[in-house]
């Protein structure tokens, strides 16, 4: 019963955060004119296909992060299952509050029949802290852009301050995971995890603090959602130059920082980006169609990724690799 109280909890939680960015949304639909912002979307219809193949490449890169992550086991997992688990996980992504986290949890449990439990774990929770550490690192030449196109603004501080709180926060995540006192800590709690948490310190600990092969197929990831912002101006008719589109990303990354909470960080990104179209160069209603079109592709992706466990099975049988 406690256990189903808590998840009704978490599931009216999520309504509400939901309903809270859909009434901040159309609040900023109305004040940016729901033709001017409907006029900025049709034309970017065209550009869906281009949007679309940097959408694929972004979650390709997460694919190859990951099985840098794994190390020498990454070559036991067949790429087919590897594909499949970050489509389903990019879904995941854009439904679940603080959506990264769910999405590792998510491609650990699809993935440990080949690698084993304590190993996915511990990949996952390395790509965590790789996906807050990539974020940080590309912050500075969006920082950047921000200073030189407002000075010392609050955008500009909004934007260096999340990212070194992400750097900080991804650096403390991977320094703690390699902790011995993680691992006598989980064998505390329970007689059958002893094992496991040997082994995911074993693993965690192996290797450098802050690998560098997954960390740049996750930078390069970043690039594509730059590129993506740069498709999307030059769509709805916006200045676009390197500063204005680095800008953009910088705001994003804010607008995801405020509303990690909302799924889909909805109302949260297209605020952040209506409160900053001064500085994008663009009308309200331009900046704001940016906001949306990226919902838009965020709504593609979560189709995508729920009907692919019901088109794309995997065969029952592992095969061969570690128990």
């Amino acid at each position: 019963m406690e256990a189903r109280t808590k998840q009704r909890l978490s599931s009216l939680t999520r309504v509400a955060f939901l309903a809270a960015g859909l009434t901040v949304l159309a609040l900023l639909v109305r004040s940016a004119g729901a033709s001017a912002l409907a006029a900025a979307m049709r034309s970017a219809l065209p550009w869906l296909p281009v949007l679309l193949t940097l959408d694929a490449a972004r979650v390709g890169c997460d694919t190859l992060a990951t099985y840098y992550a794994y190390g020498p086991l990454g070559r036991t997992v067949p790429r087919g299952p590897l594909v499949r688990a970050h489509v389903i996980a990019n879904a995941v992504t854009m439904l679940a509050p603080a959506g990264r986290t769910a999405a590792e949890a998510t491609k650990a449990a699809l993935l440990a029949r080949w690698v084993g439990w304590p190993n996915a774990t511990a990949a996952a929770t390395l790509m965590q802290s790789l996906a807050l550490i990539a974020g940080a690192l590309i912050t500075v030449p969006c920082a950047l852009s921000a200073f030189i196109l407002t000075g010392g603004s609050v955008l500009t501080y909004a934007i260096a301050g999340q990212g070194v709180g992400v750097f900080v926060l991804g650096l403390s995540l991977r320094v703690a995971s390699r902790n011995p006192r993680i691992g006598r800590a989980l064998a505390k709690r329970s007689r059958k995890l002893e094992n496991a948490a040997g082994e995911f310190q074993k693993t965690t600990r192996e290797g450098p603090l802050v690998p560098l092969a997954p960390l740049l197929a996750l930078v390069t990831g970043r690039a594509c959602q730059i590129a993506q912002y740069g498709v999307l101006a030059t769509a709805v008719g916006g200045l676009v130059t390197p500063t204005h589109v680095l800008l953009a990303q910088g705001v994003n990354m804010v607008g995801l920082a405020v509303g990690v909470l909302v799924p889909g960080q909805v109302g949260a990104t297209d605020g952040a980006f209506a409160f900053s179209s001064d500085a994008l160069a663009m009308t309200q209603a331009q900046a704001l169609a940016v906001a949306m079109l990226v919902h838009v592709l965020q709504v593609i992706g979560t189709v995508v990724g729920t009907l692919t466990p019901i088109v794309w099975r995997v065969p029952d049988d592992p095969g061969p690799g570690p128990a």
